[in-house]
């Protein structure tokens, strides 16, 4: 069985009036959501155990701040704690 490849052209307006459909950022962010919804739904263990790990670590790096700078006698980072 032979089959043949033909390219066949076809014609591609990627501006509307002289300017981009949409703005590159925009664009980008949107896609950028969609990733990440589809990471969650398809993946949610690992994508939020990897949120959760990350978050905790900031919240014990942010406890300890605050724990030394008491224990030097400097007072409690109200802010960094609540962090």
């Amino acid at each position: 069985m032979k089959l043949k490849l033909v390219e066949i052209p076809i014609n591609v307006g990627y501006d509307v009036g002289g300017t981009l459909a949409k703005n590159p950022w925009i664009h980008g962010f949107g896609v950028l959501g969609w990733l990440i919804r589809v990471i969650s739904e398809s993946r949610p263990l690992l994508f939020f155990g990897v949120a959760e790990v990350v978050f905790t670590i900031i919240g014990l790096i942010f406890g300890a701040n605050v724990l030394y700078n008491a224990n030097m006698g400097r007072g409690v980072a109200v802010g960094s704690g609540l962090m």
